[in-house]
């Protein structure tokens, strides 16, 4: 099992606020073409109303990091969020955001498939998680200090784990963990 520590990432305009690039996959995608099979990102929405770009043949995950914001999908649903709470959509859907906040994001194509989970762990405490064949772990500490597998993630990085074995997390302060785990067939 390999565990990679991502630290530089870079910030980018968007018509609400801004995005910051996490991950994307393959490495040689590029999302203004809109070639890659996930990508994970932040984003800060500074606006009270902002309207999504349209992401056709790409499903989303948004878990809410900060603040509070409504979601409202034309002729699909709507979403109240809170910190750590997360709708799923078609990003071809016109999606409308009411209020501001930080937010977490994956998008997906094809027969890629993610999952999103939130932890809070308390500092000295442990979880156990497991990585099943062709999934990819993904640790982001929105809070806190951690470790994984022995090796130290902090506030704002992004842990790729790889390998079909356990991670284990261990928290070196209180800490607040979005855990996403990818499937790529």
């Amino acid at each position: 099992m390999s565990v990679n520590i991502l630290r530089n990432f870079r910030a980018k305009a968007w018509s609400g606020g801004t995005t910051t690039e996490l991950f994307i996959y393959p490495e040689s995608a590029d999302f203004a073409t809109r070639s890659f099979a996930f990508r994970l990102s932040i984003a800060t929405i500074n606006d009270e109303y902002s309207v999504f770009t349209a992401l056709p043949n790409t499903q989303r995950i948004l878990m809410l990091l900060e603040g509070k914001i409504k979601l409202a999908h034309k002729k699909h649903h709507q979403k109240n969020l809170l910190p750590y709470e997360y709708d799923q959509f078609d990003g071809a859907w016109k999606t409308e955001s009411f209020g501001t906040g930080k937010d977490f994001n994956v998008m997906t194509k094809g027969q890629t498939k993610a999952s999103i989970e939130h932890h809070k762990l308390i500092a000295n405490s442990h979880l156990d998680i497991a990585i099943k064949a062709g999934t990819m772990l993904f640790v982001y500490p929105h809070k806190g200090t951690t470790t994984i597998n022995g090796e130290t993630i902090n506030q704002g990085e992004l842990a790729h784990v790889a390998g079909e074995h356990e991670a284990n997390l261990a928290a070196k302060t209180d800490s607040e963990l979005v855990l996403v785990q990818v499937f790529v067939p």
